[in-house]
């Protein structure tokens, strides 16, 4: 983790000295409206971290998808009781996934049954905040869909 922040240290601060800085945000959030029973998909933050700055083509750090439900008291994760399949997407064009660390291009991910959590990586060889979507597969959606941004510096 450490060796991670000196190196998003490492970027940031040569990016502002070429004044190429570009906003970092980072948003987890379910769409408004929660999925039928009141189940979506969240980011797990205590997975993945809250901000990721990657140079071009460098693969993201674990990105880990959750299932939460909220039946009308508190929110709780939720325990997959059949496979829930998701699919992924990037507002780049050039934005690659993978479910392995060991890189395999894929755009779907799964979460078998009686698990809370998936995870995939990311990269990407275009500059710039890439909006990542994760969406419930299914026709009938039951955990809709999460986005978030990462971004991806010109130079560092």
């Amino acid at each position: 983790m450490k060796q991670r922040l000196k190196k998003g240290i490492a970027y940031s601060v040569a990016a502002l000295l070429s004044l190429q800085m570009l906003t970092l945000s980072v948003i987890a959030f379910p769409q408004a409206a929660l999925a039928e029973g009141g189940k979506y998909l969240k980011i797990n933050d205590s997975v993945t971290e809250e901000t990721q700055v990657l140079a071009p083509n460098e693969q993201s750090e674990k990105i880990a998808v959750q299932l939460w439900q909220n039946d009308g008291g508190e929110d709780s994760v939720y325990t997959a009781t059949e496979k829930v399949q998701l699919t992924l997407t990037s507002s780049s064009a050039t934005g690659l996934f993978s479910a392995t660390e060991e890189w395999e291009d894929d755009n779907d991910i799964t979460i078998a049954t009686t698990r809370t959590q998936a995870s995939f990586y990311y990269k990407d060889t275009t500059p710039g905040v890439h909006v990542i979507t994760v969406s419930d597969s299914d026709e009938v959606s039951v955990f809709g869909s999460v986005t978030y941004s990462i971004t991806v510096l010109d130079r560092f």
